[in-house]
């Protein structure tokens, strides 16, 4: 089984510390296909040495996992210098806000693979990604075993064999595709794939589709990307036969084209590059269908088709680990944001939308709110309907509270049937009112198929102190609300003032 060898450096020896225990533990068991090796450092000199002295052996370097801010130098510049020695490695850089900005420049840049805030709130989401960020390490990797190894066999025949030299042009330009789809990000790979495939067959018309791709809790039912194809989206969506270009074992040549294609200027040659976006994280492995179609290539000359094969088989190998690799990311993302049950914002969004709309408050010195909805007697609904009706009704009160919520609001579940609501640009007296508004369209809903709910609602508004911190508010917010419930539920309190309620 292939070794990788992770480098950790961080002069902070306690959270270095913190890391050795929790690291290895938790992304060794996600990593199936290949065994890790972690090293932790404490200077940037110990960890060039170790790539230096691992290059040539049996476990190369993988993975550098570097803090920003180190004596005598600083993360980036450890990148840059061991990238000379060691392109290919993975780098992750540890940084506090106020290098947020460096960091995005530095992926721009293709220097940086990944960036994380320092200190990591959730370990078992940064063990993940980095997790992810190995298996595709090691699949490109691979991809690139093979190609070399394609190569060296074009390379053998082609001085005898005008088709091998052509065939070994391709592999090339595809091992350029294949380096800049590296990006994790699933509208950047939709977006170079519609532009440089064509390219490769000297296409006029390309079309990407991929049926079914999910985004965040709900289901798109396709994705189509154009290049230049002037058919309608509604007829690529849903194209007759396109059901079964998936499940195809190999691309294929058009040999006609359908109508309205032909109607559009469409013709032949072409191909179509039937592809393999899987969800290797479902309970059942999901293939999504998914196909690349080209047509008005150029006049080829002999053994065109041969080559158009050849070329959309190793496309289709590309193709296919990069975009279910995007479309993984895309979800694991999606879900660390978004609360399953519920649709609203995870807790670690909430924490964040809070801090940003506190520096942003006390910058442009604005007020905010932040409300706090609880349902009443919730453990009775659980005890008395069970925990599937629970449920429920916390998904009910969901969706009231994003119908009745701002495009500027941020609404997130904090835990249990808590749910936490921040208010820009709004003072305690609006705030309540949206509050009692909230609290009197859930009391007054017909229960004729669920039970009936009210909820209690605390609000606080920040003080205009920059001392009043964003979790201040969230304390007093928290109190208010369990005032309302020891005033009787079915209520609105204020922190410090009294809102009548029935």
């Amino acid at each position: 089984m292939k070794k990788y060898l992770a480098i950790c450096v961080d002069d902070d020896e306690e959270f270095l510390g913190s890391l050795k225990r929790s690291l290895p533990g938790r992304v060794t068991p996600l990593c199936q296909d290949f065994a890790v090796e972690f090293e932790f450092v404490a200077s940037p000199q110990e960890a060039q040495s170790l790539v230096v002295d691992s290059a040539e052996q049996e476990t190369p370097p993988a993975m550098l996992i570097s803090d920003q801010l180190m004596p005598g130098t600083n993360g980036l510049d450890l990148i840059e210098q061991i990238k000379t020695k060691q392109s290919d490695i993975v780098c992750v850089l540890l940084t506090g806000h106020a290098g947020l900005e460096q960091a995005k420049r530095a992926i721009n840049q293709h220097l940086l693979d990944q960036y994380t805030t320092k200190p990591i709130e959730d370990m078992e989401a940064f063990a993940a990604s980095i997790a992810n960020l190995l298996k595709r390490h090691h699949l490109f990797l691979e991809e690139r075993q093979r190609t070399s190894q394609l190569a060296q066999t074009v390379e053998q025949l082609r001085a005898s064999n005008e088709k091998i030299r052509a065939m070994h042009a391709a592999a090339e330009q595809i091992a350029m595709l294949s380096k800049g789809l590296k990006c994790v990000d699933l509208d950047e790979v939709v977006r170079l794939v519609t532009e440089e495939v064509p390219r490769l067959f000297e296409a006029e018309f390309g079309v990407l589709c991929m049926k079914d791709v999910r985004s965040g809790s709900t289901s798109q039912s396709s994705l189509v990307s154009r290049n230049r194809c002037p058919v309608d989206e509604a007829f690529l969506a849903s194209r007759p036969g396109a059901e079964g270009f998936h499940s195809a074992q190999a691309p294929f040549m058009l040999d006609h084209v359908p109508h309205p294609c032909e109607a559009l200027n469409g013709r032949p040659p072409g191909v179509v590059i039937p592809l393999q976006v899987n969800e290797f994280n479902s309970e059942e492995r999901e293939r999504r269908c998914a196909y690349m179609c080209l047509c008005r290539a150029s006049d080829a000359p002999p053994m065109s088709q041969d080559l158009f094969l050849y070329k959309a088989g190793l496309i289709r190998e590309v193709l296919s680990a990069n975009l279910t690799n995007a479309v993984l990311y895309r979800i694991a993302l999606m879900q660390s944001e978004v609360d399953s049950l519920t649709g609203t914002y995870t807790r670690r969004v909430l924490e964040d939308r809070l801090q940003t709309e506190f520096n942003r408050a006390v910058r442009y010195e604005r007020p905010f709110c932040i409300a706090v909805v609880d349902v009443d007697e919730f453990k009775h609904v659980n005890d008395r309907f069970g925990h599937a009706t629970g449920d429920q009704v916390l998904r009910d009160l969901a969706d009231v509270m994003q119908q009745e919520m701002r495009s500027t609001d941020t609404l997130a579940r904090y835990g249990g049937d808590e749910f936490v609501w921040i208010l820009p640009e709004t003072d305690s007296a609006s705030s309540a009112a949206a509050m009692e508004r909230l609290r009197n369209r859930v009391a007054s809903r017909p229960a004729s198929d669920r039970p009936a709910i009210t909820v209690s609602c605390g609000v606080a508004e920040w003080t205009g102190a920059a001392t009043d911190t964003a979790s201040d508010v969230l304390r007093r917010a928290d109190a208010a609300m369990y005032q309302a419930k020891r005033a009787g539920r079915n209520r609105v309190e204020v922190h410090g003032k009294q809102v009548a309620c029935p």
